[in-house]
């Protein structure tokens, strides 16, 4: 099924996100997966793909956004690994809720399963697998033609995010809410594996596809507060240490800087600095540095200048305002610069 799904994402979403899907188009390939089943006769995955076909000329930036992460996973993981994750420590990667009355009856349904057979769980060390909903009948609505796919994603509390079975995992936690001893129930996934540049990517691409959740959510506010709820439930503040150029100048501070990074980092290591304070020098008021690349859950930024850091300015940061970036849980600030060259921010409107 994800083999089939990834053909269906390549052929469909990049045209789609550029606006250019006709019905025509849409038709054509209906037809073709439509053939597909007199070829091999796959009749659940075809009338699966068939389903999703139909909602093309429903779909949108996000859309396209979420068949990138698809296909980025598809190609460039290196391993699958079978494991047994909580659900609570996992984050499904697209709003699912009431606003699409079929998908939610479903969801409702598969929730009244879950409360059904939490006898069968329990017996089962609370792990729901597919044997299981195969072998308890009150468990069928949780049945699938498709397994629990996930890519790791240890932020903000959570684990994993993923890619499929998302309406059986909101269907899991709705469940949970109406009884919290299934607050631990446990799912069998997929894991996709990756070197760290793959994953870095990955995630950033998933970045990129809730930072476009968040925007549907805010422009949704005064129209479905319910839907908006859900769309900015993806608000996850995370951003990238770039690295600041770690260059002698003729600057006095400058110079100072570089050397104390050497001593401390390494020489020609690209770092963020941390400060104790906003507005704190990232020299005289260092508390530390983020290493290039890492990724760093904070709260909030905010905007500091004072004639302490104007020279650090001037050579950083291009003589724009520097920007501090409140790391969360700690009294620590990671410093960006406003034009973003330094720190990347996947989601800029939920910092």
């Amino acid at each position: 099924m994800w083999h089939r799904l990834m053909l269906v994402l390549t052929c469909v979403f990049a045209p789609t996100f550029k606006g250019v899907r006709d019905e025509t188009e849409r038709s054509s390939i209906v037809d073709l997966l439509e053939q597909d089943v007199a070829l091999d006769g796959s009749q659940p995955t075809v009338n699966w793909l068939l389903e999703k076909a139909k909602e093309l000329n429903k779909m949108g930036v996000a859309d396209g956004l979420l068949g990138a992460v698809a296909l980025g996973v598809y190609n460039r993981h290196d391993n699958v690994t079978t494991t047994v994750a909580r659900v609570r420590d996992i984050k499904y990667i697209h709003p699912v809720g009431e606003w699409r009355q079929e998908t939610w009856a479903k969801t409702r349904d598969r929730t009244a399963s879950i409360l059904a057979g939490k006898q069968s769980l329990i017996e089962n060390d609370m792990t729901l697998t597919q044997n299981l909903t195969q072998e308890v009948e009150v468990l069928a609505p949780m049945r699938s033609i498709g397994k629990y796919i996930a890519v790791p994603f240890p932020f903000y509390g959570k684990k994993y995010v993923t890619l499929e079975g998302n309406g059986r995992l909101k269907a899991v936690a709705l469940a949970a809410e109406q009884d919290p001893d299934l607050r631990d129930l446990k799912v069998e996934v997929d894991l996709y594996q990756f070197n760290p540049e793959a994953l870095l990517s990955i995630q950033a691409s998933i970045l990129k596809l809730w930072n476009q959740y968040v925007k549907e959510g805010i422009a949704a506010l005064k129209v479905d507060a319910k839907m908006a709820n859900e769309y900015l439930s993806f608000r996850v503040p995370l951003v990238k240490c770039n690295g600041f150029p770690m260059k002698a100048t003729e600057n006095i501070i400058a110079a100072l800087w570089t050397g104390l990074a050497a001593g401390i980092l390494g020489k020609g290591q690209a770092v963020c600095p941390t400060t104790s304070f906003a507005g704190g020098h990232p020299i005289h008021n260092s508390t530390g540095s983020v290493k290039s690349e890492e990724v760093v859950e904070v709260e909030y930024a905010s905007f500091g200048q004072s004639l302490s850091t104007l020279m650090w300015q001037h050579d950083f940061a291009a003589d724009k305002p520097v920007k501090y970036y409140k790391i969360r849980g700690k009294d620590e600030f990671m410093v960006g610069d406003s034009n973003g060259a330094y720190v990347t921010e996947y989601c800029p409107m939920c910092i």
